[in-house]
């Protein structure tokens, strides 16, 4: 008998190579911390600091980039990322939060 193939469940994490971390942290601090309720840590990988953001789905983590070029979203690699929610209403306040938020900014 063959071992079963396991199974795909989700995304456990994903990584996002920023150019500036000061500046990217602050914005998923509000993102996804104050915004979506994500916990944040940080940890060093061969000598560059990681911030992570996770909550018990799955986690994203910002480094730092060792390249300075700017995305381009039609070459090989991530066009984009998306959080899924669970309902349109829940899209709509998640928005509305955000936008109260980035107008105290």
């Amino acid at each position: 008998m063959e071992p079963a193939v396991p199974e795909v469940i989700g995304i456990d994490h994903i990584y996002f190579s920023v150019s500036d971390m000061t500046r990217s942290e602050a914005f998923y601090d509000l993102v996804l911390g104050q915004v979506l309720g994500f916990r944040k840590n940080r940890f060093s990988l061969n000598g560059d600091a990681h911030v992570q953001y996770y909550n018990r789905q799955f986690g994203i983590v910002l480094r730092p980039a060792r390249v300075q070029q700017p995305h381009e979203p039609y070459a090989p690699g991530l066009h984009h990322f998306c959080l899924r929610l669970d309902s349109v209403a829940d899209v709509v306040a998640t928005a509305f939060e955000l936008a109260k938020k980035l107008k105290k900014v």
